[in-house]
């Protein structure tokens, strides 16, 4: 048994698939228990027996109770039952070659190893939260009221595009030449958003193989020009982005957007973990 701290399930998906393969949802399932004792009063059905031996008596006392199969083992199931329709395991990756990219099709589920961010929207949105935070802590105003509506839009708009799933760029651990993305579900989170950033594993099913000359754009918004906006190309670390952030400084709308371009995929995750 694999142990995993699941910082995502998508139990939609997992419902789905468990129903597919084994017809029928599995939401709730009677356990039963049974412990040979020689004490009395236990909880249960208590038959009592003869020992075959010296014709002392003992109680067998058994428990029954229901439980909910939860959205992991169900997960585990369908990997079982994957494994039992392939004889193989789930195909896993650290990097793609130009073969095994060539290999994959769409629906085809597999396990990969992912450095994962979000779109600069939302690590800004991120930033803006802590930019704030940071004038809490050490109960200033720093933020003039431009800044602050600055940040207040940055925040809205994020806010917007994550109503669409929060969208998540993936590179390989061991090779970048075959980027992903994926939307999430934030309902099926089971830690912060922050904490999703990194390295993870994913066990994820293709949706869409893009090829080589294709461009794929990660942010829909159309409001942004109207924005002012904060530089977002800055590289000298965290503290000073959020004081960017704090100046207010004005933006292009193409610092803000994030972009695939072919070769990749389009993935959805059905868990994440670590």
């Amino acid at each position: 048994m694999v142990l995993r701290k699941y910082y995502y399930l998508d139990e939609d998906f997992i419902n789905a698939a468990y129903s597919d393969i084994f017809g029928y949802v599995h939401q709730e399932e009677e356990i039963t228990k049974t412990d040979e004792n020689k004490s009395s009063g236990r909880i249960g059905v208590k038959k009592i027996v003869e020992a075959e031996l010296g014709g002392n008596k003992g109680s067998v006392d058994t428990v029954r109770f229901s439980a909910n199969k939860t959205a992991s083992a169900k997960l585990q199931d369908i990997l079982k039952y994957l494994k039992s329709e392939s004889g193989e395991d789930l195909s896993y990756y650290e990097q793609l070659d130009d073969d095994t990219f060539k290999s994959i099709r769409r629906d085809d589920i597999f396990e990969g190893v992912f450095d994962l961010c979000f779109t600069k929207l939302e690590q800004y949105a991120l930033l803006a939260d802590m930019a704030t935070t940071f004038d809490e802590i050490i109960g200033s105003n720093s933020l003039d009221s431009e800044a602050d509506k600055a940040i207040t839009e940055i925040k809205s708009v994020a806010e917007k595009e994550r109503e669409k799933g929060l969208t998540c760029i993936l590179h390989f651990v061991n090779d970048k030449k075959y980027p992903c993305y994926c939307k999430i579900d934030e309902s099926f989170l089971r830690c912060s958003r922050k904490l999703l950033q990194g390295e993870v594993t994913i066990i994820c099913k293709v949706s869409r193989i893009i090829q080589q000359g294709i461009t794929v754009d990660l942010t829909e918004f159309t409001e942004l020009s109207k924005l002012k906006i904060p530089n977002a190309n800055s590289r000298k670390g965290r503290q000073q982005q959020i004081q960017q952030i704090k100046s207010g400084k004005n933006a292009s709308v193409k610092e803000l957007q994030d972009e695939i371009k072919g070769p990749a995929l389009e993935i959805v995750p059905v868990a994440i973990y670590k």
